[in-house]
């Protein structure tokens, strides 16, 4: 059983207005797709709910065959669009997440976005949707940060959450874990977590994207698996919304 997870910051000045990047939106969206990013009411949101399926679903897949070439058109995703309407940041109210699935050239991929004020994220599962009571997940708001090494200031600074959230919950010494990616081909193969210097059986997904990064956990083990997920807020406050 494996886990995907992706995040992308709505407010970000390079993420807003892509629905009118004619050549993106052919490169990385099937016909099918384009057609509802046009028609929807908001297409940059439903454009970057799609492409968030999309990195979900093949950092799933990715973990199962390394040499995956990540095609975006060869990933179709098919959510109920209306349910990522209506959020409203002035009435400070969010929807629920919204469940779908990805049709990818390995099969169908269960898919939950979460549409927030300021950014979407995805998470997706290797088999059924049931066991997204699995997943132990949370998004964090990043610093401001300046500097040629800001993305792996990033990346640091999520990776250490995680390990921070599943320290807590199973009474492990932080100090004692370790997150490490071994090359796979051409890129960094997936994060495993290690345990006093024993990999773990946690599977893993990291992301960061602008003033946000997220992380998600799947935690199979009755010994391991959370009480509760633990999932944003269903509010959205002024200062998320403005980033102030």
């Amino acid at each position: 059983m494996r886990v995907g997870n992706d995040i992308v910051d709505l407010t970000d000045p390079g993420n807003r207005g892509k629905s009118r990047d004619s050549r993106y939106v052919s490169r990385v969206f099937t016909p099918a797709e384009r057609k509802r990013i046009e028609s929807f009411p908001e297409p940059d949101v439903l454009l970057w709910s799609l492409w968030a399926g999309k990195e979900a679903a093949f950092k799933v897949l990715a973990k199962k065959n390394p040499a995956l070439p990540f095609i975006p058109r060869n990933y179709e995703v098919h959510l109920d669009d209306y349910g990522l309407r209506g959020t409203s940041t002035e009435a400070g109210t969010c929807n629920p997440h919204v469940e779908g699935a990805v049709l990818t050239p390995e099969g169908a991929v269960p898919l939950r976005v979460y549409r927030r004020c300021t950014y979407i994220h995805a998470l997706a599962l290797s088999e059924g949707e049931e066991f997204f009571d699995y997943v132990f997940w949370r998004v964090e708001v990043l610093p401001e940060l300046k500097g040629v090494d800001s993305l792996e200031v990033e990346s640091r600074i999520v990776r250490e959450a995680l390990k921070r959230c599943v320290a807590t919950h199973l009474g492990w010494n932080q100090k004692e874990m370790e997150i490490r990616r071994t090359e796979s081909g051409s890129r960094p193969g997936p994060p495993r977590l290690y345990y006093q210097g024993k990999r773990t059986t946690l599977d893993l997904s990291l992301s960061h994207d602008g003033h946000f990064g997220a992380y998600a956990v799947l935690m199979l083990s009755p010994d391991d698996r959370p009480s509760t997920s633990d999932k944003p807020e269903l509010s959205c406050r002024a200062e998320d919304a403005t980033l102030q």
